[in-house]
């Protein structure tokens, strides 16, 4: 008798899910869905993460192939993890979805076709070992955790201007020989040091300066078509530049294989600024500028000899009112870098609009310098030297001719896993080069600058001056 009554119970089942399966408007397809999709509301709220390591990519992308999907779908640069909320700490992550492109791999899809991989992907075994983790669950492979209080966008961590100042992190610290830099958690700001004034072919040490500015992005851009990329309109910095004395006698240190510094920057400092603002109308067009005035004018003054770059003159110097016991350094001149500025028109371009990774910039415009020679001498009553613009013979270089006016520059980005950037400009006619790549995972680079005049070098710039340095990358 209770053999009979389960066997009816099972007909009854069968017969009410076979009706509802071909109820009107009622698909099985959609209840499977169902179980395998996750709400798009909810799933900023749990863990998800990028993955950045080689290896990886390439064993998720392979795996995506086995399961028949279109390659034209996948992408070993876009391997996204999504996982359930870890409630007990240093438990591995309870793995609910992984993405390549444009496809997506559930719950059943991991379980039947993943296994070990998604096992390391979690944190339950080590990707170094290949063994399983026995005290604490640890992903030891290269990641970038998404901030799970975003809004999910299938192609945010992608949307990043400049991968070595990322915008879609709550804190971020670089630092190498050029700039060091610092996000001022979610405040948006950025406090950086850069070393030289590469908008007009002077890197590192050459231009005989360095820049502390305080730069933020303002007008958030509210374009659905281009916000991926250009998340803001207007991007400003502020700041103040000082005089550096490294770089003039460099054979007994550890960079003695660079060449010593032949210019100086303004003694009395100067004062920093510029903006880039994207077209509200076509934001991928915009207007950048730069600008650096001296805070003070340099006329006579006291200096510590040692600390100043000099030449002598291609031309003789006589210094005005020089009493008999001030001594004058014969035809010795000082070059001052003074103002500076750069206007231009520029515009992006992302090669797929859909996945912003692959980013072009080129700017187009002016270029305006100044770079003063100054004379010195040297008081004997005082014990002083002392350099001074009072004098017959110096040397005022600003642009002369077309050559000097004209700015132009490219800049081309990957930010993809395996990021990577390449800058050539030209300005001041000067060509300036700069190339990062990634070493170890997404927290260590290198990076290298060269520059070269393309006319006759003046007698404050140096040939050929080529500098690397590696770049530490750290997120929170």
């Amino acid at each position: 008798m209770k053999i009979m009554k389960k066997i009816l119970a099972l007909a009854l089942l069968g017969i009410l899910f076979m009706g509802f399966g071909n109820a009107k408007g009622y698909d099985r397809t959609a209840i499977m869905d169902s179980l395998t999709t996750i709400d798009e509301e909810i799933v900023k709220y749990f863990p998800r993460w990028k993955v950045c390591e080689t290896d990886l990519q390439l064993q998720v992308f392979f795996t995506f192939r086995t399961l028949g999907y279109d390659a034209e779908m996948l992408s070993k640069d876009d391997i996204k993890v999504l996982a359930a909320p870890n409630l007990q700490p240093g438990f591995p992550f309870n793995i609910l979805q992984i993405e390549c492109g444009d496809a997506v791999a559930n719950r059943l899809d991991l379980e039947t076709n993943f296994g070990q991989l998604t096992r390391i992907l979690s944190g339950e075994f080590s990707y170094q070992t290949n063994q399983r983790n026995q005290q604490v669950a640890e992903r030891d492979y290269c990641f970038d955790d998404i901030p799970s209080d975003v809004p999910p966008n299938h192609r945010q961590s992608e949307a990043i201007i400049n991968y070595l100042k990322p915008n879609n992190v709550t804190h971020a610290f670089s630092l190498s020989l050029f700039e060091q830099a610092l996000k001022i958690g979610s405040t948006g700001f950025w406090v950086s040091n850069i070393v030289g004034s590469e908008k007009v072919g002077y890197h590192f040490w050459s231009a005989g300066e360095s820049k502390v500015v305080l730069s933020r992005p303002l007008i958030p851009n509210n374009d659905p078509r281009t916000i991926m990329g250009i998340p803001n309109l207007l991007d400003v910095y502020f700041g103040g530049a000082y005089k550096i004395n490294s770089g003039l006698a460099n054979e007994s240190t550890v960079l003695s294989w660079i060449q010593n510094r032949q210019l100086n920057g303004s003694p009395g400092g100067k004062i920093v600024g510029g903006f880039n603002l994207y077209m509200p109308f076509h934001p991928p067009a915009g207007i950048a500028f730069d600008v650096e005035l001296p805070l003070k004018s340099l006329t006579t003054e006291a200096i510590d000899e040692p600390k100043f770059a000099m030449f002598e003159s291609e031309t003789p110097i006589f210094i005005n009112n020089l009493s008999p016991d001030q001594k004058q350094y014969p035809d010795m001149a000082v070059p001052i870098y003074k103002n500076s500025g750069q206007f231009a028109l520029f515009y992006n371009w992302w090669f797929d609009k859909s996945n912003p990774k692959n980013f072009l910039r080129v700017d187009l415009g002016l270029n305006y310098f100044e770079i003063q020679e100054y004379a010195i001498f040297r008081d004997e009553n005082k014990q002083e030297t002392f350099i001074t613009d009072d004098a017959e013979g110096l040397q005022l270089y600003k642009p002369n001719e077309f050559g000097d006016w004209l700015y132009l520059r490219a800049d081309y980005r990957n930010q993809a896993g395996w990021p990577f950037g390449v800058t050539m400009q030209y300005s001041n006619q000067m060509l300036y080069g700069r190339v990062y790549i990634p070493l170890f995972g997404d927290w260590l680079y290198l990076e290298g600058r060269y520059s070269t005049p393309l006319r006759t070098p003046r007698p404050y710039e140096i040939e050929h001056f080529f500098m690397i340095s590696p770049v530490f990358r750290l997120t929170l």
